[in-house]
């Protein structure tokens, strides 16, 4: 069984704007890489992994194909964030085009979206991966679209960890995980 890990709802433009891309995976528990290529395979991307931070860098270096990164941020020998800082300050030095770098973490406390964005991520996603978020998230980036919202944005901020929601009316399911969705 697969648990609906592998189920996509996404739509035919997320799937053009991923479909052939190459994506360098930095991940380092085995298990988290296989499932994003599981994913990622399903849109005909190309894959390079990488299990810490430096291995990350230098892949980065080897190959200028590379599309996206997925960068997990609590790594061994350099995590992510320093990894970021990293390959940020080398396309300032080389003047090179800024390179998508999606945030893939367990951290989900108020605050680590934010870090993860000023450590030079592009985007920010939390574990468990869910395919659906996968697949939008780096379309966005590739597109060069960034989320328009922000916590200054919005009129009342909410703690998600102490929301429960429990229904079993499918429309207001659908329009509480929309709204959820679209707040981030």
């Amino acid at each position: 069984q697969n648990f609906g890990y592998f189920k996509s709802n996404s739509t035919d433009d997320n799937r053009i704007l991923l479909e052939n891309s190459h994506v360098l995976i930095v991940e380092d528990m085995s298990y988290n890489r296989i499932l994003l290529n599981k994913i990622l395979q399903r849109y005909n991307c190309t894959t390079i992994e990488a299990v810490n931070g430096q291995e990350a860098i230098e892949k980065w270096e080897q190959n200028p194909s590379i599309d996206l990164v997925i960068m997990d941020m609590n790594m061994p020998v350099i995590d992510g964030f320093e990894a970021t800082k990293n390959i940020r300050q080398l396309e300032a030095d080389r003047n090179l085009k800024r390179m998508p770098i999606v945030a893939l973490t367990a951290l989900a406390m108020r605050g680590d979206r934010e870090k993860c964005l000023e450590a030079g991520c592009d985007e920010y996603m939390t574990k468990p991966v869910d395919t659906n978020v996968l697949v939008s998230t780096c379309s966005k980036v590739l597109s060069g679209t960034k989320n328009q919202t922000s916590v200054t944005d919005t009129h009342k901020i909410i703690d998600i960890q102490k929301l429960v929601l429990k229904t079993d009316n499918q429309i207001y399911d659908f329009i509480a995980s929309t709204v959820l969705h679209e707040a981030g």
